[in-house]
């Protein structure tokens, strides 16, 4: 589990200093189940990600390219989500979800796993 909160603060932290991106606050219903959407994903592929490390002690990119599934589970909720709200594509959506804050970095998450060939030759 100590991955897991690894992989988040790397996700959340890969974009310079110089490009964090926007925060914006979600507060209609339908805007945060659509963010609910992306997140769930990261967080599947997370947790994954996190017991792949330490049970097969392998690398953060090796643990995500032994999981594509949920690899395109969140390529593909990302590329829907900003298809339908593009001004998301460069923001932190925050949000309250079963009475718990949330941050869901868009950005870093587009930065992080958008690349096709990250998995190519792992």
């Amino acid at each position: 589990m100590r991955y897991l909160l690894f992989i988040l603060i790397f996700v959340t932290t890969v974009i310079d200093a110089n490009d964090t991106p926007t925060r914006l606050p979600l507060e209609n219903s339908a805007d945060i189940q659509d963010a609910v959407f992306v997140d769930t994903a990261m967080w599947a592929l997370s947790e994954k990600v996190s017991q792949c490390m330490e049970a097969k002690k392998l690398s953060y990119t090796k643990c995500i390219c032994l999981h594509p599934k949920s690899l395109h589970t969140l390529q593909m909720r990302v590329k829907q989500i900003v298809q339908k709200h593009p001004s998301w594509r460069e923001k932190t959506l925050v949000y309250t979800y079963k009475h718990s804050g949330h941050n869901t970095n868009i950005s870093a998450i587009i930065h992080e796993f958008s690349d096709e060939k990250m998995c190519r030759g792992k």
